[in-house]
């Protein structure tokens, strides 16, 4: 499976953007359970490395590009490519959550 410029370009762009979602997520304050706003970095952090972080962290992790370095031949069967790319399926729980949060914050409902 070959990968054209276009394609392994957008590719980057959206690992960027997610690794920088990664970065910002560190520095957004959140609402517990008694809805009081938690601004403190550390118990920001720590929720965040308990929670989603891993799933997050994995979901931008160059698999396929990590593959074809080591072992190239192996890198070019699809089989492999598309195991790898499951992993990027993590995403999609990041954005189910964020509507959750959406809809549950504006009382709206979001169809998707």
């Amino acid at each position: 499976v070959e990968i054209d410029a276009t394609q392994l370009a957008v590719d980057i762009l959206v690992d960027l953007l997610f690794v920088s979602d990664i970065v910002v997520i560190f520095f957004t304050a959140y609402f517990d359970e008694r809805e009081a706003l938690i601004t403190d970095r550390w118990m920001i952090a720590r929720k965040y490395l308990l929670g989603f972080f891993f799933v997050d962290v994995i979901s931008v992790f160059p698999g396929e590009l990590l593959v074809s370095l080591i072992e190239p031949e192996l890198a070019s069967q699809a089989r492999v490519v598309k195991l790898l790319r499951l992993v990027r399926l993590g995403r999609l729980f990041k954005l189910k959550r964020l509507l959750l949060l959406i809809e549950e914050k504006l009382h709206i409902t979001l169809q998707m």
